[in-house]
């Protein structure tokens, strides 16, 4: 076990050029969840390592919804306590203001 994790320990396994592995994985899973939520032929989707991240990319991609189909320009998240440090960092990285209520 010491020796495999020796051999591993420094490479980032989501990294698809050193395994190719990942892409076609990657590609199953988003068309089983496009499948599951009735997606269509045109539904696409991405794989993130979790945390910040995707509550960042889900927090754009519903603002950039919402402005493109409601036409809200200026959108406001609201959340518990417990979310203050993502959406802190979301609201500095996309200029979407937040405030806890």
């Amino acid at each position: 076990m010491t020796e495999v994790y020796g051999l591993a320990a420094w490479t980032n396994p989501l990294h698809p050029d050193t395994f190719p592995g990942v892409r076609k994985m990657e590609a199953e899973v988003v068309r089983v969840a496009c499948d599951m939520f009735n997606g269509g032929p045109d539904s696409c989707g991405t794989v993130t390592s979790g945390g910040t991240e995707s509550i960042m990319l889900a927090c754009k991609a519903y603002r950039d919804w919402a402005r493109r189909v409601k036409g809200i320009e200026y959108p406001d998240m609201v959340s518990a306590d417990a979310d203050v440090f993502s959406l802190g960092v979301i609201s500095a990285e996309h200029g979407i203001p937040f405030s806890i209520r």
